[in-house]
């Protein structure tokens, strides 16, 4: 993880999660602070490197080749251990929005 955070540290257009800035337009304020609210709930809600694989893809958008050296495992186990933070996190996000539908 040390390796990741210099990565991000050496990459000045990557800017911190929590130093987001939200650009909520009046209509959508609401919707949108929740959608950040359920994905930080359920990033939260997540194994620490099931968090790091998806920060590392889709936020600090490295290849699965970088991941996987970074990580120091093999290239076939990175996919494996992306798919399965994925779809554990998109039923996070789908039952905090089912939530919100009553459901």
């Amino acid at each position: 993880m040390n390796e990741a955070k210099r990565m991000l540290k050496d990459n000045s257009n990557i800017t911190p999660l929590t130093d987001l800035q939200l650009n909520i337009s009046r209509e959508n304020r609401g919707t949108d602070i929740e959608l950040k609210e359920d994905i930080d709930n359920a990033l939260s809600k997540l194994k620490h490197n099931e968090t790091e694989i998806l920060v590392l893809k889709y936020y600090a958008d490295l290849t699965l080749k970088q991941i996987s050296n970074l990580l120091g495992i093999n290239l076939s186990n990175t996919k494996v251990r992306l798919h399965r933070a994925k779809e554990k996190f998109r039923k996070l996000i789908d039952k905090d929005f089912n939530q919100y539908l009553g459901g």
